[in-house]
């Protein structure tokens, strides 16, 4: 390792604490039956092993089994006149089990001491001075796991496959159930301070994820015309059925921050009623956003009094929007519970046309308007944020009641949003047409006389449209950043293809 070594004349240094040796065994199998390619079934099993666990622990087995039926090859459907629409028919199920390691610190099973220690000055032992140098002591690595393992993942699937009607239509249905127990966490909030000890992992937490999926197809023509059309969607959540963490002070905490036996997807946060449209509204406005209202301008946000106590605070957080896993004043995205597609093509005398769109649905992101700093970090303002309430005389003292403000879509520049509210969640369902592309083949007596066997002219574009209700970001973007970051390029493209 030449971390480990002298650093002089080397190019480059490496990070000690990125060495690692971590050695993983595994033992496979796989048994395949087929009876007449009606009955299928695939039996397979792992038996894994990793030195990341004390020896008694260390290994397990995952077995794993899939069965398909194909209901069609039986006579009373195969050869039934009533059934003639029926082109096949295929029942699935699949279940099995894994182990992964992942996320492991690594011989949590050990004792050890670090050497010299790191972290918090306060906590740090006393050290020596060495060639002049202080060097930190020996810090004790904290309590051990002798029976820290794989956590366990549980998955099962039951899917319906058929085609009808000669290829006019076709589908998939494929229900899945994915259970994951021992998950590793600590018992950092759990445990009192008093314990003294830094813990370690432990297999403790639990989740489930299970949903749907549909495909459909239909192919035919009309005439001269042919066509196909291929719609997908899914729709998946994830519960989590144990969560370490501390217990809450009281029911309405326990009711926004526990997410035992809860769908990832609550997103907590404070509601919102509009905006303030003159210094008469403020100042008769009953409820208390701080202050006394006294920094608010026309224009600024309106938050919802939950519950109806004259005053918004944290006793105002409830459930404002989906698709989040976390607590009500982190800002990351996750995954939409809906996602679909949709595939369209047709062809007619030579010309040809293929369009995909995709999309989700059930997704919200925190996009938080920040107006507080619009030219914050060195940068330009967006063009946006010129659409927003502000005094028609720009010299006019902005809190003066007597200043006249002309309406717009954002607040004052200066205002501060809460990101945890409706104002800075912001709905990230979309359709975008992601391909579309047109063709036109020439025909063949035509281009054999040039001693060409097929010439095809095409334009294509990527990215072409999106339809989407989240202002100044690409519903794609994740949070970071505030989805401020480079946009989706579109892409055009025109060529021909040419076979000899």
């Amino acid at each position: 390792q030449l971390g480990a070594g002298n650093t002089l004349n080397q190019v480059g240094t490496q990070n000690l604490s990125a060495l690692t040796n971590i050695a993983t065994n595994s033992y496979i199998s796989a048994v395949h039956y087929d009876y007449k390619s009606k009955y299928l079934i695939d039996l397979t099993g792992r038996y894994d092993g990793s030195s990341a666990f004390a020896p008694s622990s260390r290994s397990g087995f995952f077995p794993a089994a899939t069965a398909a039926y194909r209901i069609f090859e039986e006579p009373f459907l195969r050869y039934n006149p009533a059934l003639s629409f029926l082109d096949d028919l295929k029942i699935r199920v699949s279940y099995g089990m894994m182990g992964d390691a992942a996320g492991t610190n690594g011989y949590n099973f050990l004792a050890g001491y670090n050497y010299p220690a790191t972290g918090n000055a306060q906590t740090l032992p006393g050290g020596s001075v060495f060639d002049g140098n202080y060097v930190n002591g020996v810090a004790f690595r904290g309590l051990t796991n002798p029976n820290i393992t794989w956590y366990k993942i549980n998955s099962m699937n039951i899917g319906l496959d058929g085609d009808l009607w000669k290829g006019l239509l076709g589908f998939q249905f494929d229900y899945f159930d994915r259970n994951r127990s021992g998950l590793l966490a600590t018992r950092l909030l759990s445990l009192p301070g008093s314990v003294g000890a830094t813990l370690p992992q432990e297999n403790l937490n639990s989740d489930e994820t299970k949903g749907f999926e549909l495909v459909v197809t239909h192919a035919s023509h009309i005439g001269k015309l042919g066509y196909r059309v291929s719609g997908n969607f899914s729709f998946t959540r994830t519960q989590w059925k144990h969560f370490e963490q501390a217990p809450q002070g009281n029911s309405y905490a326990d009711w926004i921050a526990n997410l035992n036996g809860r769908y990832n997807g609550i997103w907590f946060g404070y509601g919102g009623v509009g905006q303030f449209g003159s210094f008469g509204q403020i100042q008769t406005y009953p409820v208390n956003q701080g202050g006394g209202n006294r920094s608010s301008v026309p224009g600024d946000y309106i938050y919802e009094d939950y519950n109806h106590d004259g005053y918004i605070d944290a006793g105002d957080l409830h459930p404002i929007a989906g698709t989040y896993g976390g607590n009500a004043t982190s800002s990351t995205s996750s995954p939409p519970w809906i996602n679909f597609g949709l595939t369209l093509a047709a062809d007619y005398m030579g010309f040809d046309l293929n369009i995909l769109l995709q999309g989700a649905a059930d997704k919200w992101i925190s996009y938080p308007i920040d107006l507080a700093y619009p030219l914050d970090h060195g940068g330009n303002a967006y063009a946006q944020f010129l659409n927003r309430w502000h005094p028609v005389d720009p010299t006019a003292d902005p809190f003066n009641p007597n200043t006249v403000y002309t309406g717009g879509y954002y607040p004052y520049t200066g205002t501060q949003v809460n990101q945890s509210s409706t104002f800075g969640v912001q709905n990230a369902s979309y359709v975008r047409v992601k391909s579309l592309e047109v063709g036109y083949t020439l025909p063949a007596g035509l281009t054999k006389k040039a001693g060409i066997s097929r010439c095809r002219i095409y334009a294509n574009g990527f990215n072409v449209l999106t339809f989407s209700g989240l202002r100044g970001a690409d519903p794609e973007h994740p949070s970071d950043l505030y989805g401020q970051e480079y946009p989706n390029n579109k892409t055009y493209n025109a060529g021909v293809n040419i076979s000899f």
